[in-house]
């Protein structure tokens, strides 16, 4: 396993894969330079570039199969957007290259999701609950449909 990459590495490796897959400026947004969007394994950056914005997620600790897992994972996205999959990211563009691995994705804004007994309210979880459950029957028609 390689050792964990800084912020500010991840943050000029995200930059220079944004300007390749866009072949145009970025520019950071949300603060994501300093501060990325961070989950268990990846930072997430997002760019502001030529009419829409996209993300760049990398992985905090690449490792040997870090490439696999990202071709993968860009081969399931690109089947997704074959099927016309809605409310789920569109891939811009990756490298499985064991050297650069990323997924570039675009980006959707919004905020995120609160769960409470009264956050959100009724119409509006009803509203989600129904989007996540179509987009489970979407995903399971391709299943079965072997793609």
């Amino acid at each position: 396993m390689m050792p964990r990459l800084s912020t500010a590495e991840l943050s000029q490796r995200a930059l220079q894969y944004a300007i390749y897959v866009t072949d145009a400026p970025c520019d950071f947004i949300l603060g994501t330079e300093t501060k990325p969007y961070m989950g268990g394994e990846c930072s997430i950056f997002v760019f502001k570039t030529r009419g829409s914005d996209i993300c760049i997620r990398l992985r905090h600790t690449p490792c040997t199969s870090t490439s696999y897992t990202v071709k993968v994972e860009a081969q399931n996205l690109s089947l997704i957007a074959s099927a016309e999959i809605p409310r789920l990211p569109k891939l811009v563009g990756y490298s499985s290259d064991p050297s650069t691995p990323y997924i570039a994705l675009q980006w959707e804004n919004g905020s995120s999701l609160q769960w409470t007994d009264s956050n959100p309210v009724l119409e509006a979880r009803q509203d989600i609950l129904l989007g996540l459950a179509q987009t489970i029957l979407d995903l399971l028609q391709l299943q079965e449909s072997g793609m």
